[in-house]
C-alpha cells in the first residue's frame, strides 16, 4: 500500500489511523500526520515508511522501522485488544467490540493531539485528551450479583462478582461496574478513583441496557 506519493494537492491531513503490517505510508512536507499507529514489519516485506515532517504524536510498535522523533512520537507496544479478531465478537466493524481497540494499559490512551474531532470511528465521545489510534478507549464492564455466579471473576453475568469479591484493584478510570438488581446484604467500599474527565461509573442495570 503506498498513499499520498509524491502528493501536490496541498496540505493533507492523516489523523487517528491505525496502519497495520502495510508496505508504504510515503508522504511530502505537505502532509500532516497525528495520532496514528503504525505497525510493521509488511506482509510483503520492507518496512513501513512514514515520509513527511510534520508527524505528532503517533505510536510505532519496535521493529518498525523510519520512526520519526518528535513531540508525542514514541515506540511502544500499542496493546490492542485482539489483533487476532478485527472484527470482534459481533463481526461487524467500527463496534467497540473490534480487536483493535485499546486495551486498558495501553501507552495511546490519553496520549494524542486535539484535531477537533468530537467522536471516534465507533461514534464515542472524544473527552479531555484524545487517544491514539482510531478507537477512543471507553473502559472496561464489570459486573456484580448479589450472590455472584461461576468464576466470580466479573467478566460478565454468568461470572459476576458477589459484593465482598470486587476486585477494585482491576477497575481502571472510564470502567462501568454494572449491579444486577436483588438484595445485597453486604455494604459496598469503593476503593478506586477516576480522574478528572474519566470517571469509574457504577450503575444499576436497567431492561433498556
Amino acid at each position: 500500500l503506498k498513499i499520498l506519493e509524491y502528493s501536490s494537492i496541498g496540505t493533507v491531513t492523516v489523523y487517528n489511523n491505525i496502519f497495520y503490517h502495510n508496505r508504504d505510508l510515503i508522504g511530502i512536507s505537505s502532509v500532516k500526520f497525528r495520532n496514528n499507529i503504525f505497525v510493521g514489519p509488511s506482509h510483503f516485506g520492507g518496512p513501513v515508511h512514514v515520509g513527511g515532517n510534520d508527524i505528532k504524536y503517533n505510536i510505532w510498535t519496535a521493529g518498525t522501522a523510519y520512526f520519526v522523533s518528535g513531540e508525542g512520537n514514541i515506540v511502544k507496544d500499542p496493546m490492542f485488544a485482539d489483533v487476532t479478531n478485527a472484527l470482534g465478537p459481533d463481526e461487524i466493524p467500527f463496534t467497540n467490540d473490534d480487536g483493535f481497540r485499546l486495551d486498558s494499559e495501553s501507552p495511546g490512551i490519553d496520549a494524542g493531539e486535539n484535531v477537533g474531532y468530537s467522536i471516534d470511528i465507533s461514534g464515542n465521545a472524544i473527552n479531555g485528551v484524545p487517544d491514539i489510534g482510531a478507537y477512543e478507549y471507553t473502559g472496561n464492564n464489570w459486573y456484580v450479583r448479589p450472590a455472584g455466579a461461576g468464576a466470580k471473576n466479573g467478566v460478565d453475568w454468568n461470572n459476576a462478582w458477589d459484593m465482598s469479591g470486587i476486585a477494585w484493584g482491576s477497575i481502571k478510570p472510564r470502567d462501568t461496574v454494572w449491579f444486577a438488581g436483588g438484595t445485597y446484604t453486604t455494604m459496598m467500599s469503593v476503593a478506586v478513583s477516576g480522574s478528572p474527565g474519566n470517571p469509574i461509573y457504577i450503575k444499576r442495570v436497567r431492561s433498556t441496557d
